[in-house]
């Protein structure tokens, strides 16, 4: 039995934001003035706004259980335009108004993702939830208005279907992450497919007017794709995660040539990773190397960290992990 919290107990308890999942300007709509930030948070999260401007405040009366946020910010003041958790935070079951938590009740969990904006100074975001346990079990990608923070659509992928990493180049959507399932159409291509927890790309229109229709995906191998970047030229993605070692039969390589507009790539995932460049309009694989495991992904924890960049002129693709263990690149490069 939990004995009733003191009041100083729950204002410890509950207001616990934790650092932004994810940040991004508005940069691409040509908004410098402005951020939206990604996290979560336990209890009640008050944002400072203009002065005159009603305060803004979210709630998430859970005992133990986090629920994902958004919020744009002014650069330069620091003040909140808007935030908001519409859709991305999740009901709890704990009726309880004493602070204690309900032994009934195994409270469900949103968590922050990873966040990007369009052409038309809209947001993307990512956040995976679960309705028990301390795991998270299905991905969702959300479009908001970048005006007032309002809800445009939700797109839930399904149990075991997690989303984390994502990209927009104008307003396309790119979102990385795995499915897995027998006999399933998650981005709704009109062919079922059985899947061991695949790493998966998708393009998605990302246009206010757009239902959020999937464009292009590609699925492959074992593992997770954690994080995606654009390349300068908007014409390119590079892509990063983790991956099993391809079984020794065949070519000993999983082979990304989802369809046959698309080139083939080969991975043996030995170093535990990977990285690829994509055709952004098409999802055509230019070229794929094994690599470490790059980007942070978990059902656990959500999207962490890209660990992925490319630099302006496109020349270079930059890695970022940590580890305990030597990081394998080849047979002659090991840090």
């Amino acid at each position: 039995m939990h004995p009733p919290a003191t009041p100083a107990e729950l204002t410890s308890r509950l207001n616990q934001p934790l650092p932004p999942q994810d940040l991004d300007s508005f940069n691409a709509s040509g908004d410098k003035d402005h951020m939206v930030a990604m996290g979560m948070f336990r209890g009640k999260l008050t944002f400072p706004t203009a002065a005159g401007a009603d305060p803004v405040t979210l709630e998430n009366p859970k005992w133990q259980k986090y629920d994902g946020f958004l919020t744009k910010f002014n650069v330069n003041t620091h003040e909140v335009v808007w935030s908001t958790g519409e859709k991305i935070q999740r009901p709890t079951c704990n009726t309880n108004t004493d602070g204690t938590p309900d032994s009934e009740c195994d409270e469900p969990a949103s968590l922050g993702g990873s966040v990007s904006t369009t052409l038309e100074g809209h947001v993307v975001a990512t956040s995976n939830y679960g309705n028990s346990g301390r795991y998270t079990t299905n991905g969702r990608l959300f479009l908001f208005n970048g005006n007032d923070g309002t809800n445009v659509w939700e797109k839930d992928f399904g149990e075991k279907n997690l989303m984390f990493g994502t990209e927009t180049i104008g307003t396309v959507a790119y979102v990385v992450g795995s499915i897995e399932g027998v006999d399933i159409d998650p981005f709704q291509t009109g062919t079922t497919k059985s899947y061991t927890e695949s790493p998966a790309v998708a393009a998605i229109d990302a246009s206010a007017a757009g239902s959020g229709a999937v464009q292009w995906s590609v699925t492959f191998g074992e593992g997770t794709a954690a994080s995606i970047v654009a390349d300068p030229s908007g014409d390119y993605l590079y892509v990063g995660g983790h991956l099993d070692e391809a079984p020794g039969t065949d070519t000993g390589k999983y082979i990304i040539n989802e369809l046959a507009l698309r080139g083939t790539c080969g991975l043996t995932g030995k170093y535990g990773g990977f990285l690829m460049k994509l055709k952004a309009a098409t999802g055509e694989c230019v070229w794929a190397t094994d690599t470490p495991a790059v980007g942070y992904a978990s059902s656990r924890y959500g999207f962490r960290y890209h660990g992925l960049d490319v630099d302006a002129a496109g020349d270079f693709v930059y890695t970022v992990s940590s580890s305990g263990s030597p990081k394998i690149f080849d047979d002659n490069h090991t840090v």
